[in-house]
C-alpha cells in the first residue's frame, strides 16, 4: 500500500486546502501573506494534468556513476538521459543551466515545469539539431516535457531537487 498524500482524501478537502493556502486573512482576521500550496500537492496537480503524457524513463545519471563524475571534463555538470517511445532527451544541469537535447530532433517545443517556481518558464523550440537551453528559475525539483507539433507529449522523470539557479 502506498501513502497517500493528506490532502488527497477527497476533492472537499483538496478545495480547502487550496482555499486556505489563498485566503489573506488568518482566524482572528487579520491580514497575512497568501501561502502556497505544499508542493507534493503541487507535483501532483502536474501529474493528474499530465496524464496523457508519456514519461520518459531515466537511463543514465552521471551523479550515481562515480567513475564517470572523477573522470569527466564536465566534473560540476550532472548529464541525465531519458528515455521513451524512440524519443530521447540527453540533459547536462550545471550551475542553474539545463543545455538539452531531443533525439530524432523534430519540431515542437520543451516546457520546464517547476512547482516551486515563482512564475512558470516559457516553453522554447529546440533548434534543428534539438538543442535547447533553460535557466532554472527556483532550486527545487524540475522536469522537462516536450510537445511535438503533432500534439504528442514526453516528459522526463522528475529530478529532485536542491539544485543551483543563476539568480
Amino acid at each position: 500500500m502506498t501513502d497517500t498524500p493528506r490532502w488527497f482524501d477527497g476533492d472537499d478537502r483538496l478545495l480547502e486546502e487550496l482555499r486556505v493556502a489563498l485566503t489573506t486573512e488568518d482566524q482572528t482576521g487579520a491580514n497575512r501573506a497568501p501561502q502556497p500550496p505544499p508542493v507534493d500537492m503541487l507535483m501532483a496537480g502536474y501529474d493528474i494534468v499530465m496524464a496523457d503524457t508519456v514519461e520518459a524513463a531515466l537511463t543514465n545519471d552521471s551523479a550515481v556513476d562515480q567513475v564517470a563524475a572523477v573522470r569527466s571534463d564536465l566534473a560540476g555538470a550532472r548529464l541525465l538521459s531519458f528515455e521513451a517511445d524512440g524519443l530521447t532527451v540527453d540533459v547536462e544541469l550545471d550551475g542553474g543551466r539545463i543545455v538539452g537535447h531531443i533525439d530524432p530532433p523534430r519540431p515542437g517545443t520543451v516546457h520546464l515545469d517547476q512547482p516551486t517556481a515563482a512564475t512558470p518558464t516559457d516553453p522554447v523550440e529546440p533548434d534543428d539539431l534539438g538543442g535547447f537551453e533553460f535557466e532554472l528559475a527556483s532550486s527545487g525539483s524540475f522536469r522537462l516535457r516536450f510537445v511535438d507539433d503533432a500534439g504528442a507529449a514526453t516528459a522526463t522523470a522528475w529530478v529532485d531537487g536542491p539544485h543551483e539557479t543563476l539568480g
